[in-house]
């Protein structure tokens, strides 16, 4: 649990990685905290994606466990790091990616994370 400052309350975020045959997983927990809009009805939280850019956040722990990755003797393949999350990059055709995906500066901030730290070859894809 750890504080989270952009929803003024705690949260608890469901990452973690798996390194198994030469693969590299990671689940990341991008799921907004905010509340859904409870005037329309809506219960639970709002169903975009949130980066929770702050220590003990998901960005933060997904660039750590990248760095981890980088500099141990590991040996890491093209096409051997696979994200795992709920939201895909991109919503599908028709919805708003502001409702259901990664907005363009979120997208922006993940890949300038990533290639800052990995080689964008050995970036597989994503499972949504």
């Amino acid at each position: 649990c750890v504080g989270n400052p952009e929803c003024n309350l705690n949260s608890w975020f469901q990452n973690w990685e798996l390194h198994y045959c030469g693969l590299h997983f990671y689940s990341n927990d991008f799921n907004a905290r905010k509340p859904a809009v409870g005037q329309l009805g809506y219960k639970g939280s709002w169903p975009g994606i949130e980066l929770h850019n702050f220590p003990g956040g998901t960005f933060q722990w997904l660039q750590q466990s990248l760095n981890n990755l980088n500099q141990s003797s590991v040996e890491v393949n093209d096409n051997s790091i696979i994200m795992m999350q709920h939201h895909p990059f991109r919503a599908p055709l028709g919805v708003p990616d502001f409702i259901y995906g990664w907005s363009g500066s979120q997208k922006e901030a993940f890949r300038a994370m990533f290639s800052s730290i990995v080689p964008v070859e050995r970036f597989w894809g994503v499972i949504a």
